[in-house]
């Protein structure tokens, strides 16, 4: 069975801030941790013949996996996707609570992108779709790669349902008019 899906992944670059921290706070860390040896606990490991193996463990190392693990979790805590039926955001795919919010295409109202300028010159940012169902933004892809390519396939792919639906509806109309001996 073929899927017919395009995965829109968050990318690394959008977590940026996080990344950094783990890099500024590594350092710190080492830093203080070699201030600072009482920081350090060092244990035996393991025993070969008569030679003792022992693992030492930073403490303050605990401070940057902190940061890494958050921007971890934040990337692949979510998952995008656009198929034939429309866009679909799912939010918590590792948490223990799942929400899935889904925009058909028909129903998509405004298309419009969110950057700052950082975002601008790493090429990433936030699609916000909003529905004809309601004035508010219904679905937000955040820390996308390339924003304005995913705003216009989706516009793209929005115009031309909505001109299908109108040439079929002005079939429909006619075919109407012809039973009723309007035309």
């Amino acid at each position: 069975m073929v899927r017919s899906e395009l995965v829109i992944p968050k990318v690394w670059r959008s977590e940026i801030e996080g990344i950094a921290l783990f890099l500024l706070f590594s350092i710190v860390s080492i830093v203080l941790s070699r201030q600072f040896e009482a920081t350090i606990f060092t244990g035996p490991l393991f025993t070969i013949g008569s030679s003792t193996y022992y693992l030492s463990f930073p403490l303050l190392s605990i401070i940057p996996l902190f940061f890494l693990a958050t921007s971890i979790f934040r990337i692949y805590n979510v998952r995008y996707s656009v198929d034939k039926g429309g866009v679909r955001a799912r939010l918590g795919v590792i948490s223990v609570k799942e929400i899935d919010y889904s925009v058909r295409y028909e129903d998509i109202r405004a298309i419009n992108i969110g950057r700052t300028i950082i975002e601008k010159m790493l090429d990433i940012g936030k699609v916000e779709i909003s529905s004809a169902a309601s004035s508010d933004v219904e679905l937000t892809l955040e820390g996308v790669a390339y924003p304005d390519d995913i705003k216009r396939m989706l516009e793209r792919e929005r115009d031309k349902r909505q001109k299908n639906m109108t040439r079929n509806y002005n079939k429909e109309t006619a075919e109407e008019m012809r039973k009723a001996g309007v035309i």
